[in-house]
């Protein structure tokens, strides 16, 4: 514990060192929020390579209303803390200069910000005026209010909030090709773009030329998805499509034994998935999953999910809470097991698309295409 805490110190002092090496950066940030009831203090924070945040300033919050100030090395954009914690406002970054800002509006992971005083802010979040945005935020706020969501509410939530992140993110061009904040959105551009080496070699520069600079530790979760694409591209979309399904027998929540190939037999296109109960991204397609279950069922359509959760009673909560109506089953040895490494499965979501012959036709597919499939096959 004590030398955790001497870790935690000496960090705390190189960032603070680093962020006011130049006196005259400084920057004042006058916020007046709609959304900060039972926010008592709000700070303006740097992430480490862990994901750990770190204050620069801190301010009062007083009905919605804080000034924060203090002096930074790099403008750019910054974490927001508020206390007492709450999830809504996490993931939140703000766009600082070297200037006095004014902020007004909604604090949000998908916010409303106008900004007064800026160099660059006001282009950054000038998207936020347009009544496309207002329009989709006001939907995605009426839906998060909600109590319970369908499947119908689920879906157009993910949309609008896949929308609104498409509309936040920064266009490369109006920026100034000097200023670091071109750099990091060139980067956005090229992974948007799916041009990965490209993006590679941009982070691999800015590392270099700008070491404090306050994204630089958000990039990390940047290089894990450029890995896990690059990664899936080269195992897991070469080599299945055209070969025989691998048999699987395992076990469903009651204790029964559900074969694969005699459910392959007995349907026109099987799709099985695998998931886990902790896999965010699992469990999003599900609403998705349900309708087209329920739209192609009774069409030769079976859908044979496979979990390679560690603990049963993780899995079958999950079940219980999406509501899973096909055949579910779990894997005894999760991730460790045969047909796991036959079809080298490094990330879930994975999926593969089986016809009537027990042929492989597709693997890893999107929605979009597993639907394109079904009326290909069952129309």
């Amino acid at each position: 514990m004590v030398e955790q805490y001497l870790k935690w110190k000496l960090f705390l002092v190189i960032t603070i060192l680093a962020y006011s090496v130049h006196g005259q950066n400084n920057f004042k940030i006058i916020g007046d929020f709609t959304n900060l009831d039972g926010v008592k203090k709000i700070e303006l924070c740097v992430k480490d390579k862990k994901g750990k945040l770190y204050p620069l300033s801190e301010a009062n919050v007083t009905n919605g209303k804080f000034v924060l100030e203090g002096e930074i090395q790099y403008e750019g954009k910054y974490n927001i803390r508020v206390i007492p914690e709450n999830q809504k406002f996490e993931n939140i970054t703000i766009y600082v200069e070297k200037r006095t800002l004014n902020y007004k509006g909604e604090l949000s992971l998908f916010p409303l910000y106008y900004v007064e005083g800026s160099h660059y802010a006001h282009k950054v979040y000038a998207i936020h005026k347009t009544p496309i945005y207002q329009n989709q935020k006001q939907r995605l706020n009426e839906l998060n209010n909600l109590a319970k969501l369908n499947d119908k509410q689920k879906i157009e939530r993910e949309d609008l909030e896949f929308e609104l992140f498409l509309a936040q993110r920064e266009n490369y061009k109006w920026w100034p090709p000097e200023h670091p904040s071109h750099e990091f959105a060139l980067i956005n551009h090229y992974v948007l773009e799916r041009e990965m080496d490209k993006a590679k070699e941009m982070i691999t520069k800015i590392k270099k030329a700008y070491k404090n600079h306050p994204q630089i530790n958000a990039l990390q979760h940047t290089v894990q998805f450029i890995k896990s694409y690059t990664s899936g591209k080269t195992e897991a979309q070469t080599t299945f499509v055209g070969k025989q399904i691998t048999n699987l027998i395992a076990s469903n929540k009651n204790g029964e034994e559900q074969n694969l190939l005699e459910v392959v037999k007995s349907n026109k296109i099987v799709l099985v998935d695998f998931w886990a109960s902790w896999c965010g991204p699992c469990r999003k397609e599900f609403p998705h999953l349900r309708q087209l279950y329920d739209e192609f069922k009774d069409k030769g359509f079976e859908i044979f999910s496979v979990s390679i959760d560690e603990k049963e009673e993780n899995w079958i909560k999950a079940l219980e809470e999406e509501q899973i109506s096909w055949i579910g089953v779990i894997l005894p040895k999760g991730v460790n097991a045969r047909i796991v490494k036959r079809y080298k499965i490094n990330a879930v979501p994975f999926s593969l698309i089986i016809d009537a012959n027990q042929k492989i036709i597709a693997q890893e597919t999107s929605i979009t295409e597993l639907k394109n499939i079904l009326k290909t096959h069952l129309e």
